[in-house]
């Protein structure tokens, strides 16, 4: 089971970290996939979870692109990935709280609390429900916590 940081936490939320790029890379150097936020305003690429805040740059993304799964937060940001020649090599996709969303690389993106399958990476809020996923094994499961996650599964 893959266990993806949710904006680059590793030991819970930590709201003025996250989708920083150094807090992103920390995580990675971690050995953890991460999801980030990205917007496109004005042809420039950022990251931020409510607003675009840290700049970034095309090569930024494609670096990481093997570790990170690309949340697009508004459309000018999904129709730049999608209609990128290099989106092939990107795993993105665009949800706003909708139960399911397919990535561009087919896994299904699970809102919290909805069932879900071994496709499926699931987006979760509380530690307490990790027990069932190792017992259920979804592709990946997205949180917070994922220091505690890789614990548990360890230990199991």
């Amino acid at each position: 089971m893959l266990i993806i940081s949710h904006r680059g936490n590793i030991d819970g939320p930590s709201v003025n970290d996250e989708n920083r790029p150094d807090y992103i890379d920390h995580a990675l150097e971690k050995n953890f996939e991460v999801e980030i936020d990205i917007w496109l305003m004005n042809n420039e690429i950022y990251l931020g979870h409510d607003e675009p805040l840290y700049k970034i740059n095309k090569n930024w993304l494609f670096e990481r692109r093997q570790k990170t799964w690309i949340h697009c937060k508004n459309f000018d940001s999904l129709s730049y990935l999608s209609a990128s020649e290099e989106s092939k090599y990107l795993n993105f996709f665009f949800h706003q709280k909708d139960q399911y969303t397919l990535t561009s690389k087919n896994y299904i993106w699970v809102y919290p609390s909805q069932p879900y399958d071994m496709n499926s990476v699931i987006v979760s809020r509380f530690s307490k429900e990790f027990k069932n996923y190792i017992k259920d094994r979804p592709y990946g499961v997205c949180t917070d916590f994922p220091n505690e996650l890789n614990l548990i599964i360890n230990n199991k």
